[in-house]
């Protein structure tokens, strides 16, 4: 039986979105703002800060969206019979597609 796990999103990730929700209506200053409310709260680590990632993803028990994608290509490819090859990553990962930090 497979459990849900919690998702905890970068602050790229979250730039991401917001450029592509708002585009131009936020000012970088506001996306700022917005990024230390969240950072602050927990919402969402600091992208390739390690003990940002350690103190709010791993201490809450959660991955990061980026895990979990990993992780459902992993899932994928093996089903088709491959394995996805992934470069660039964030931090060193597992070959189960978990950060290794």
């Amino acid at each position: 039986m497979q459990t849900k796990r919690k998702f905890i999103l970068s602050t790229e990730d979250v730039k991401e979105e917001l450029v592509d929700i708002y585009g131009d209506e936020m000012s970088p200053d506001q996306v700022s703002a917005y990024l230390d409310a969240a950072i602050k709260d927990k919402l969402v680590y600091v992208y390739g800060d390690v003990q940002s990632y350690r103190d709010i993803v791993r201490k809450q028990g959660a991955i990061s969206w980026s895990e979990h994608n990993m992780q459902r290509d992993i899932q994928k490819g093996r089903s088709l019979g491959y394995l996805p090859v992934f470069i660039d990553t964030e931090f060193p990962i597992t070959p189960d597609g978990i950060y290794a930090v």
